[in-house]
């Protein structure tokens, strides 16, 4: 699944005809870019294969989503909590470390 705005779509239940959040939802998108390659520490020298990247893009929509889904800076009548543990799962395998 590659991480754009038409998978985001699909994965939130957005109807595709729906454009009225489309530049949001782009934005999320590129900032959740950034946070993952900046969570897994990547270089530009990185290989990145095929299955590394289906973990990326479905890290990518996931953190999209819950940018989208938890918009407002409080949540009113939910508990705050991390991100949810599949980000994490996706990602920590392919995780460089960083050595001081």
């Amino acid at each position: 699944m590659d991480a754009n705005l038409t998978n985001l779509k699909l994965h939130l239940n957005i109807d595709s005809g729906d454009t009225l959040d489309d530049t949001l939802l782009n934005n999320y998108l590129g900032i959740a870019t950034i946070g993952v390659n900046n969570y897994l520490n990547f270089t530009t020298g990185d290989t990145i294969t095929s299955d590394i990247q289906s973990s990326i893009n479905s890290a990518i929509i996931l953190l999209s989503s819950h940018y989208y889904s938890n918009r407002n800076m409080v949540s009113m009548g939910n508990n705050a909590s991390d991100m949810p543990y599949t980000f994490k799962f996706l990602l920590d395998f392919y995780k460089n470390p960083i050595v001081q």
